[in-house]
């Protein structure tokens, strides 16, 4: 075969007939072992490290490598490895005793290779070592040995490789805002053997495939926090790692996160009722509710003096009034409620003044009914209303009507001018009252 190729393509040296025997057409049967097999050959400088390769259909077949038809076994030298449907064989510091066919059986079926190990070139005085396809792990220390009769001379050299940086891990969000959140992350574990200059942030609904850069200039500390999201719709973020040499590839993205707000706090807080033990508060619901909504209220009371709030009610209480128990008679309290959402928990509202607790008494006090107050008269009175002191005449955004003794006056579309005082008199041949 190496004579075929040699004849068609005019090759006089076996340098040259390595370089050109991947070009010739192969025409290959369909194997039931061997998804890819491997190559007619392979060429690997003297000192370097070669992997050999092939992709097996049926990952389950026994496997076996093989050198001049002796099976090989793994060492130092030599390292099995698997990913997937792959089958590797790496050959550590080749020499030129690995210059050498291979083979590798699949069950029943062999394909085969021919290794060769190239020596290092000289040009007069001086000699090179080329890495063509370089890697990470070829980052090391290398020594050249020169040998005679008299005895040997060695010199070495550091070789660091460097490439763009792993992607780091995902970002955690630890913290959520209404419109906001902060994030953190660790550098990646492969810095690409140059120092890390910084990150890029992207961000992307998530139901969307669009990711957004959020900043242009590199951040340098391992936190961020983006902002100006829309509340209740989920996000995602993700990393870019930059080193000297470009960008890495993006990290995975943080898990889904949804911008909540706490409510505003609650409004009109007032003391309903007092006893020698217990103080009975009330209040209004927030007047700002957002996507996060509302759960109910916590009451919490300090006593005059202290610094700690006690919670009141173990569990958020859905009313907007609340007896506060168990009050020791004749202490001062300040009694404090928030809203209570998803988000957490809303500003507090708090009572203006202490509340001193202890049964309110007052003097005792007659309500005469209504009906008892009406003045009465005989002939039906002319019933008029005055706007300060003008009387009200033929106005058709007044409509005036008496029912049962009860007088209304009705203002159609109230407006700035309708501010006064509204007069209504009752006046007969006897007299009038207002």
């Amino acid at each position: 075969e190496y004579e075929k190729i040699a004849f068609t393509y005019g090759i006089t040296d076996l340098r040259g007939l390595l370089k050109r025997m991947k070009k010739i057409p192969k025409e290959e049967k369909k194997s039931a072992a061997f998804a890819k097999k491997l190559e007619p050959a392979y060429q690997v400088d003297k000192g370097s490290k070669i992997r050999l390769v092939v992709d097996l259909a049926d990952p389950t077949v026994d496997l076996k490598w093989y050198k001049n038809g002796h099976e090989i076994r793994p060492t130092p030298k030599y390292i099995f490895e698997h990913k997937g449907t792959q089958r590797i064989m790496v050959i550590n510091n080749c020499t030129s005793n690995d210059d050498a066919a291979y083979s590798v059986v699949a069950g029943e079926e062999k394909c085969t290779t021919e290794l060769f190990v190239k020596e290092a070139e000289t040009y007069g005085d001086q000699t090179s070592l080329t890495i063509e396809v370089t890697e990470r792990e070829d980052t090391g220390n290398y020594k050249i040995v020169l040998q005679n009769e008299a005895g040997e001379a060695t010199a070495s050299v550091k070789i660091k490789v460097v490439d763009i940086p792993d992607p780091p891990d995902a970002p955690l969000v630890p913290v959520v805002g209404g419109d906001w959140c902060s994030m953190t992350w660790e550098p990646p574990k492969y810095d690409g053997s140059s120092p890390i200059l910084g990150y890029f942030i992207e961000r992307k609904k998530k139901q969307s495939s669009r990711w957004m850069r959020l900043n242009f200039d590199l951040i340098k500390e391992t936190s961020f926090e983006p902002k100006k999201m829309i509340e209740g719709v989920p996000y995602e973020v993700r990393i870019f790692a930059v080193n000297a040499i470009g960008v890495s590839k993006p990290s995975e993205p943080s898990k889904a996160f949804t911008p909540l707000a706490v409510t505003s706090e609650p409004t009109m807080l007032v003391v309903d009722d007092v006893t020698d033990t217990t103080v009975t508060v009330k209040w209004r619901p927030p007047e700002t509710i957002g996507a996060a909504g509302l759960d109910g209220y916590l009451v919490e009371y300090c006593i005059e003096g202290a610094n700690d709030w006690i919670v009141s009610n173990k569990e958020v209480t859905e009313k907007t009034k609340y007896t506060i128990t168990g009050l020791t008679p004749g202490s001062k309290i300040l009694v404090r409620v928030k809203a209570i959402n998803k988000a957490g928990a809303s500003s507090p509202r708090t009572l203006q003044h202490s509340v001193l607790v202890k049964e309110v008494v007052e003097p005792p006090k007659i309500r005469v009914p209504r009906h008892l107050k009406q003045t009465y008269t005989r002939r039906r009175p002319k019933v008029i209303w005055m706007k300060n002191k003008i009387t009200i005449i033929d106005d058709p955004r007044y409509r005036m009507f008496s029912n049962q003794g009860v007088c209304t006056l009705e203002i159609r579309k109230p407006s700035p001018y309708d501010g006064g005082m509204y007069t209504c008199k009752a006046i007969n041949d006897l007299g009038e009252a207002q």
